[in-house]
């Protein structure tokens, strides 16, 4: 069978690729143009997801590889955390079914967590929630994150104070808080120095997704109570002779230096004093009034900036008639919907609605039979695996970062070219898709067709010269 030269030629083409030049540029140019709309669509994808609650998105990471790529980089989960809501979290053991029972109690559908322990100890407790981490501890000192949204749990080493801890000690507690400047996720651990009556107080700080805890240092003052987290910092009182004389001390999560500050001027601290954190902000909690003689009053005095220390008194309560327990108080104050919700006793949990005329707060939720306790929470996508937090670490500002995590920051520039897709565009791209599959099946049958010439052929046989 003789070989068509013209047919040798196409293959010659195929082969080596010796295409004409104005070919090559339209394929360029088509395949520039597929590129554009496959992004298009790509960011039109990740704008819905932005809008979708955390807990569809926990599901949505399962459906394949590339949604999963985009529902774990760091630029979006932060995103996408920026526009949580900040809700009211119940967390209690029931020991007699050996579980954890973790509500969302300011939710519409008022959700319900039901845990399994990730601890051996029944006396798990949490010490405070960040970014929609709940950080546990239990009486032997272990520490474990836990992202009741996703299910994903992280135990970190031990301490190196590993004496037993508790709900309620003032002494020996953690604290999870963020940096919002290098993006980590810090555990902050106080504990009372080598004496007991000591008023030296050690810390010590651990990294998430490093190897092991670092010191920090020693200062004085012990706390009065557990600190709180606000914007990257960790304050707590700190305990003096005098209740006027107290200070609040300060962590700087990022630096990790300590500075103070001095309590707002007041006529009297003749009751109970406590920090909490209420709309993004510091707010020192004032119970006055003696405990045998009811009603009492509490004060909220908000921080308005760190460098000028000015403190506005934003609202003043009246105190239900309560057991004398409600001289402690109450720490876990959240403000939604225009409410404050208030627990002051193990079982009771108390609202406020400012735009009352009446400043008594009214009971809200007794159904638990077990003592409960309120912290403040957010639902988020925040994955607890090392390589998040290593890539979370290495992010900066710039449009893409600059390691080689090939993480993609979403600009203001990529929303409203989302925003702008149409059907036509859609179509489009998939149109697109159809050509490309189309043109890769006439390349695989050109190519078996190139191997039964070959085959019918033989191998390629020389003219031989002879030489006179």
């Amino acid at each position: 069978m003789q070989a068509d030269p013209a047919r040798w030629g196409c293959r010659s083409r195929r082969q080596f690729g010796l295409y004409p030049a104005k070919l090559v540029m339209e394929r360029k140019k088509a395949r520039a143009a597929e590129e554009n709309v496959r992004l298009i669509c790509d960011d039109a994808l990740t704008e819905v997801f932005r809008r979708l609650p955390a807990r569809t998105l926990a599901s949505c990471r399962l459906v394949c590889k590339s949604w999963m790529s985009v529902l774990l980089d760091p630029h979006f989960i932060h995103e996408h955390l920026s526009r949580g809501q900040q809700k009211l979290l119940l967390f209690a053991n029931d020991r007699v079914n050996d579980k954890a029972l973790a509500m969302v109690l300011a939710d519409e559908k008022e959700s319900m967590y039901q845990l399994s322990r990730p601890m051996a100890s029944q006396s798990m407790f949490v010490h405070n929630s960040c970014n929609g981490i709940m950080c546990l501890g239990d009486n032997t000192g272990a520490v474990e994150l836990l992202n009741p949204t996703t299910g994903e749990s992280l135990v970190l080493p031990m301490p190196m104070y590993t004496a037993g801890s508790s709900q309620f000690s003032s002494c020996n507690w953690h604290c999870l808080g963020f940096c919002p400047g290098t993006k980590e996720h810090k555990v902050v651990h106080f504990y009372q120095g080598a004496h007991i009556d000591s008023s030296q107080v050690c810390c010590e700080i651990y990294t998430i997704g490093s190897r092991a805890w670092r010191q920090v240092g020693n200062f004085y003052g012990s706390p009065t109570d557990r600190g709180v987290h606000v914007n990257g910092t960790v304050y707590y009182l700190t305990k003096f002779r005098y209740v006027a004389s107290s200070r609040i001390n300060c962590l700087n999560l990022e630096s990790e230096k300590f500075s103070s500050m001095m309590l707002p001027p007041r006529k009297s601290y003749g009751g109970h004093c406590s920090l909490a954190e209420l709309e993004g902000k510091l707010c020192l909690l004032v119970v006055d009034g003696a405990v045998e003689d009811p009603p009492r009053t509490m004060e909220i005095l908000m921080l308005n900036s760190d460098d000028n220390q000015r403190w506005t008194l934003q609202y003043n309560l009246s105190l239900p008639w309560l057991m004398p327990s409600c001289y402690f108080t109450p720490k876990h104050t959240l403000f939604h919907e225009g409410k404050i919700w208030v627990q002051l006793l193990a079982r009771g949990l108390y609202c406020y609605d400012p735009s009352s005329k009446s400043e008594e707060m009214k009971i809200a939720w007794t159904e638990f039979d077990f003592p409960f306790s309120t912290h403040t929470f957010i639902e988020s996508i925040v994955p607890l695996h090392k390589d998040y937090f290593m890539k979370l670490s290495c992010q900066n500002d710039s449009s893409r970062c600059s390691c080689s995590c090939g993480c993609r920051k979403i600009t203001a520039n990529t929303v409203a070219a989302a925003e702008e897709i149409t059907a036509d565009t859609v179509a489009a791209a998939l149109a697109a898709k159809q050509r490309d599959e189309h043109a890769t099946s006439i390349s695989e049958q050109n190519r078996n067709k190139d191997v039964d010439v070959q085959q019918e052929l033989g191998p390629l046989q020389l003219p031989t010269f002879i030489s006179s």
